[in-house]
């Protein structure tokens, strides 16, 4: 029974999140790698990778401020709006 409510829960929290993925570059289009980036007011973040690409869960329709920093770079924060697409 324990395992049946653990598992619904599970499922539960994964449709009520979203994922926003993105790539950071310079003006000149060159991707930054390990840029931090994190959701501000929150405990959530990521780093890019060494191709500047990055992937962060959210909450699903809930306007966030993601927040970019790297060293030499002025910190830049965006405000993005997480939408659930479903494919079938």
């Amino acid at each position: 029974m324990k395992i049946k409510i653990l598992l619904l829960f599970f499922i539960i929290s994964k449709l009520l999140t979203a994922q926003v993925v993105g790539k950071v570059t310079d003006i000149e289009g060159t991707p930054l790698p390990y840029v931090n980036i994190y959701i501000e007011n929150t405990y959530l973040g990521t780093t890019t990778n060494e191709d500047g690409n990055y992937a962060i869960e959210t909450n699903l329709n809930t306007e966030q401020t993601l927040v970019f920093q790297f060293l030499g770079f002025k910190t830049l924060k965006k405000k993005v709006t997480p939408h659930k697409i479903l494919i079938s």
